[in-house]
């Protein structure tokens, strides 16, 4: 949406559907525009909307609907360049905007998925997140997408990973091309592929073999996106739970503790079992440094706090961590304590 936002609804209406032929005279286009004055004007109009006397009520209620009218003609014109203008900047510049619109750009969806087989690298990129700003409405795109994660250019493919996790479940069909690219040859790719698998949910656990797979390798932050998809996508499996604790027990996996403990914490009821080897790690004393102890502790203690009554055998380490020397263990212990050991 581009334009100013009055409180008379008849102002409104010059302003957002009037569209007059450029002259010689006409004002040039704004070098910085910016929301600074519309979001408070907007705020008024639906103070009138909801506290005022029956005919500001009325006016407030067309305003509204103007300002709706005039950003689907404004999404129309966008579409219409998007598809049609020879210069790949101003294409890119009309899939940003449709991007920045966000999802009442669904009309622009057509046009974008057009954009996603654009020849120039830069409009597929911006293609391809205006899609994910749209999110869930813009699903007809997955065909495209799943393409677009063998394009040439690994911003597109990263872009094109991350908007199909947007989609959710809606991008089902996209599982087989997402674990296709947790091999990508950019490390970037294969991050954004694993996360978005993690938000299909349970539609995407085929991918469960490729990710324990990924558990093997030394890319420790794959690793750790990849325990918690694992929790995502197949949380009742029966070998989970001991995996985590395996790696929460492993020394030599330490950088792994915090994504571990997160990850039983993920799994809330279903990881009961783990409790005893959770307060084990509270005790742990071989941190390689105070910031990766505090991140360890605070994630424990987070996980634990989750059991509630259950993890109340953790209360006596609680109590000692609840005066810790760092600040954030402190905190996090005593909001644990009030779920595990709350004050009658």
């Amino acid at each position: 949406m581009r334009g100013i936002i009055v409180l008379s609804s008849a102002c409104l209406l010059a302003v957002c559907t009037a569209v007059p032929a450029p002259t010689q005279h006409a004002q040039p286009v704004p070098k910085n525009p910016s929301w600074q004055g519309i979001v408070p004007q907007v705020e008024t109009i639906h103070r009138h909307l909801v506290a005022s006397h029956l005919k500001g009520q009325k006016e407030a209620a067309e305003a509204l609907g103007k300002i709706g009218a005039a950003v689907r003609s404004t999404v129309f014109s966008l579409d219409a360049e998007l598809r049609t203008h020879h210069d790949p900047l101003v294409r890119r510049a009309c899939a940003v905007a449709l991007g920045e619109i966000g999802p009442s750009a669904h009309h622009a969806v057509g046009g974008l998925r057009k954009a996603l087989r654009d020849p120039d690298a830069g409009v597929r990129r911006e293609a391809a997140a205006a899609l994910f700003q749209i999110g869930v409405l813009a699903k007809a795109a997955v065909p495209e997408l799943i393409v677009a994660l063998n394009d040439e250019s690994f911003d597109v493919r990263e872009r094109a990973a991350n908007t199909l996790g947007a989609f959710g479940p809606e991008a089902r069909a996209a599982v087989p091309a997402l674990i296709a690219a947790l091999k990508d040859v950019e490390g970037g790719v294969q991050k954004v592929a694993a996360i978005s698998l993690g938000w299909i949910g349970p539609d995407a656990k085929a991918a469960a073999p490729a990710l324990l797979e990924i558990l093997k390798t030394q890319d420790t932050p794959l690793k750790a996106i990849a325990l918690g998809t694992l929790t995502k996508i197949v949380p009742k499996d029966k070998k989970l739970v001991p995996l985590l604790v395996q790696i929460l027990k492993d020394k030599d996996q330490q950088v792994l503790h915090f994504a571990a403990a997160r990850s039983l914490g993920f799994l809330g009821a279903d990881a009961r079992e783990a409790i005893p080897d959770l307060i084990d790690a509270l005790k742990a004393d071989d941190f390689t440094n105070a910031a990766q102890r505090s991140a360890i502790l605070r994630n424990i203690l987070s996980t634990l706090e989750q059991f509630g009554a259950d993890a109340k055998e953790a209360v006596p380490i609680i109590r000692v961590l609840a005066n810790d020397a760092d600040r954030g263990v402190r905190d996090s212990a005593r909001r644990a304590l009030k779920k595990l050991d709350p004050v009658p």
